[in-house]
Order: C-alpha cells, then structure tokens, then sequence
C-alpha cells in the first residue's frame, strides 16, 4: 500500500470566517511575523488531516497575499461603501443638476460636417463646408 503524503497549498484551503478569524488570531500573536505564523497554521490545518494522506505547507508569502486579501474585504472594503454612501447623501446627484441651455451660434453650426445621405458622396459635403467657411470670411 503506497502511503505518499499529498502536499497542498494555501490555495486547497476552505475557508471560513472562523479559519479567517483563527489566522488573524494567530498573526496578532506572532506580531505578524508571517513566517512563524505560516508554520502555526499549517500546524492548525494539518490538526484536522491526521488521519488523511495530505498535509498543508503554507508558503510565508502566500499568506501574507491571502491576508491582504481577507484585510481588504473585511476591513478597507466596508469603509470605502460607508465613504461612498456619505458622499451621495452631502451631494446632489449628478441628474439633479440643471445644466444650461447649449447655445448654438452661426459658426458652430458651420463648422459641423453635414453628410447629405442621399448624394452618396463625401466630396460634395467637403465642399459645401468650404463654402460655408469662405461665407464667415
């Protein structure tokens, strides 16, 4: 009976919020000295695998991203929503705002490029723009 050890990463692991509340008990207690605390829990996943042929070898900069990942959501994530949500109720939404009427003059109109769809040719187009500039001269 062959009895090799399966090697699984940090990416093998389920997790929950209670294994994410044990990691971050555990970094609080290595002072976040994620190679000691790779090693505490490899050993707290490994506890529940005595009996399976695999075990977990936490790489120390693995999981050091996983926490910038679990930080992220759990803590920077909810603080930009409450930022956002401030923001919308001290300011007036973008639709509320009246904007100005657009003023069209003479000249706007004339530098518009206006395609006749039934001459099918661009190059009376270009020309009567160039008339229409030679008219402001």
């Amino acid at each position: 009976m062959d009895e090799s050890i399966t090697i699984k990463s940090l990416s093998d692991v389920k997790w929950t919020p209670v294994l994410e509340a044990k990691l971050e008990e555990l970094l609080i207690e290595q002072q976040f000295d994620f190679n000691r605390t790779a090693l505490d829990f490899s050993a707290v996943l490994n506890k529940d695998l005595a009996t399976c042929f695999s075990e977990f070898r936490i790489d120390a900069k693995a999981l050091q991203l996983k926490w910038t990942d679990i930080e992220i959501r759990r803590y920077i994530m909810p603080q930009m929503h409450q930022q956002r949500t401030a923001q919308r109720e001290t300011q007036p939404a973008a639709e509320d705002e009246e904007l100005p009427p657009l003023e069209t003059t003479a000249a706007t109109k004339s530098n518009l490029i206006s395609y006749d769809s039934d001459s099918g040719s661009d190059h009376e187009a270009v020309k009567k723009r160039e008339r229409n500039l030679e008219d402001l001269d």
